[in-house]
């Protein structure tokens, strides 16, 4: 029985799990937080001599978030005991993973999104530390009405852009580019071998993504090969404002039980799904980039069955935040590679508007831009419908400045 008077309830802490070799890391953390006014609770502070640790984890867990340091030194089980991992998970949704040097999660712990401090400076970490804890909010004036009489609607862009987009930095990102053109057993696309050139040269050269930071995967046997060069290339970004391109073009089947999307490698046999590569591989491996924007491209038959793996698959498997998908065609749909032409018709139609502008498009090209830009050059060629996906302002994600301009006016007569 109450007295009536109700209780204040305990404010919620913070609870920094670590690897004894990271301490110096912990109590960094721990400090920083205190200081911006997170209740903190570290072992090595708050953990008197003849404390029952397992009794205090147990606590900790339960009743306050869990800031985990994952590190070489956190998965090494010297150092972790099969108790400390089972309270540490048991936090679910409550668990907030930091990055603090360059190891691969274990694959169970991968599709988390985890901050990375790995190589920032001391503003820097703080930044991206204090980010992390803060939901973005809401808005604060009401969003405007997105829907349009049917599909067919016309496209509007903007005269300017809005004035507080930032020209695109793509220079601290990354891509890969995967093509499949050459098969054992399937029919051989030659045309995109031309997609990987042209694209290659473009990413390079109007983006200015470093070269070593441009990863092709031409003609892969392995689909290991791909997922490899994702992650390698999500290591390579920049978190703070580094961005991740990953294009596939090959050829694509449905699953014959479950229907979900299979990229082919060249090896790859249609009567034999084992030799493909689920694109909800690639799904993950995107997903656990440390890029704060990714732009996925797939130029494949049935390519808009893997729009959905935008979304979460389970409890473990969050949604991917920031990214626009881009599909060459429906879920039911072939792609082309039209006759006579050195590339695929929906990288044409992308290549096109990159290399040549877009007319009546804005100053500064985005991936909304760029894909209803595409998709207009595809109706107007009779070509399959392209479909998208996006989250979290992935719409917005910069390009390249849009290299179209008005003709001179006609002369007077």
């Amino acid at each position: 029985m109450g007295d009536g008077i109700p209780q204040a309830a305990e404010p919620p802490f913070l609870f920094i799990s670590y690897a004894e070799p990271d301490r110096s890391w912990a109590e960094w953390v721990a400090w920083e937080l205190q200081e911006a006014g997170y209740q903190v609770q570290l072992d090595r502070w708050d953990w008197r001599s003849g404390d029952n640790r397992q009794v205090k984890l147990g606590h900790a867990v339960e009743n306050g978030q869990v800031l985990a340091l994952f590190s070489e030194a956190y998965f090494n089980p010297r150092y972790s005991t099969a108790d400390h991992w089972a309270a540490v998970l048991a936090a679910g949704d409550r668990l907030i993973p930091v990055r603090i040097d360059e190891t691969e999660p274990p694959k169970l712990l991968r599709p988390l999104l985890a901050l990375s401090l790995y190589g920032l400076g001391h503003e820097s970490a703080r930044r991206e530390l204090l980010k992390v804890l803060h939901a973005p909010g809401r808005p604060q004036n009401r969003p405007p009405f997105p829907g349009a009489t049917g599909d067919t609607a016309r496209v509007r862009f903007p005269a300017s852009p809005p004035p507080s987009r930032k020209p695109a930095d793509w220079s601290t990102g990354a891509c890969v580019l995967v093509g499949v053109h050459t098969y054992r057993e399937l029919s051989d696309q030659p045309a995109i071998k031309g997609n990987l050139e042209d694209l290659g040269k473009l990413l390079t050269t109007s983006f200015g993504i470093p070269r070593d930071r441009c990863l092709i995967v031409d003609n892969p046997l392995d689909p290991r090969a791909v997922i490899d060069a994702i992650e390698r290339a999500g290591r390579a970004t920049a978190f703070e404002s580094g961005m991740l391109l990953v294009y596939y073009a090959g050829h694509g089947i449905p699953h014959p039980r479950t229907g979900q999307l299979l990229l082919s490698v060249a090896d790859s046999r249609t009567p034999s799904p084992h030799t493909f590569l689920p694109f909800e591989q690639i799904r993950e491996a995107v997903a656990t980039s440390p890029a704060s924007q990714r732009l996925v491209i797939i130029d494949c038959c049935y390519s808009a069955r893997g729009l959905d793996a935008l979304a979460a698959a389970g409890p473990l498997l969050p949604p991917i935040e920031g990214t626009f998908l881009m599909a060459s065609s429906g879920a039911t749909e072939v792609s082309l590679a039209p006759r006579g032409r050195t590339r695929t018709a929906f990288t044409d139609a992308l290549l096109g508007i990159l290399e040549r502008g877009l007319p009546g498009g804005p100053p500064l090209l985005d991936a909304e831009s760029l894909f209803e830009g595409a998709r207009r050059v595809c109706a107007d060629r009779k070509w399959p419908r392209p479909h998208r996906q996006v989250r979290n302002d992935g719409h917005l994600i910069p390009l390249i400045p849009n290299r179209w301009h008005p003709g001179p006016p006609p002369a007077a007569d």
